[in-house]
């Protein structure tokens, strides 16, 4: 993103310079992609095999307007954005024997009724083997549907808050058949590409 920033910039100086011998300005309409990734810790500890974790709330609309001040560019000139990819990764896990997990994260709008929708799943994962980590995870459309509302909202000048939720199917061996509690930290990512259209006065040949 800065990178993109910056090489407009540099184009818009080098535009400056020329115009000093005396040229015409011609106003060209150019597209900008930022990127935002929002991430979510969650923690987990469950006697059981199926949990449904703590709910852990976003606000979807800071996160945003963030990425929008580094670019300096506002809510107006977003075009559109799209949710590009998923992955999750274990931060914390210190037991001995290890486990294998399935489940889902679910997304939900808070500020309005939004949802929930699944947004990524995860399936026979190894809980030690994602330790320090990033993995793809699979994107389901509801989810992703639910976030390009939220954005669509933002642009509207509402201030969306997103709540996540893991709901774990299965962990083998059954933490309640083995006696120990199943106990570790994690967080799950989502990319999005936010495409931006500015105004910018170019020289023209012609």
């Amino acid at each position: 993103m800065k990178a993109k920033v910056i090489l407009i910039a540099v184009a818009f100086v080098l535009c400056m310079m020329v115009c000093q011998t005396g040229c015409i300005l011609k106003e060209k309409v150019i597209e900008i992609v930022l990127t935002n990734e929002t991430c979510v810790d969650f923690e987990e500890f469950s006697e059981y095999a199926v949990w449904a974790g703590q709910p852990v709330s976003v606000d979807f609309a800071e996160e945003i307007e963030d990425v929008l001040e580094d670019a300096g560019v506002s809510r107006s000139e977003i075009k559109h954005a799209v949710v590009v990819s998923a992955s999750y990764g274990v931060t914390d896990f210190q037991q001995v024997d290890d486990w294998v997990i399935s489940g889902a994260v679910e997304v939900r709008r808070t500020d309005v009724p939004d949802g929930p929708d699944t947004v990524l799943a995860y399936s026979t994962q190894s809980v030690r083997d994602a330790l320090g980590r990033m993995i793809r995870a699979d994107l389901y459309k509801p989810g992703v549907e639910l976030l390009s509302r939220a954005l669509e909202d933002f642009t509207d000048n509402v201030n969306p808050i997103l709540e996540f939720t893991v709901l774990n199917g299965d962990v083998d061996p059954d933490p309640q058949v083995r006696g120990v509690p199943i106990d570790f930290k994690w967080k799950a990512c989502l990319v999005m590409h936010i495409v931006v259209v500015q105004d910018l006065e170019v020289p023209d040949p012609f």
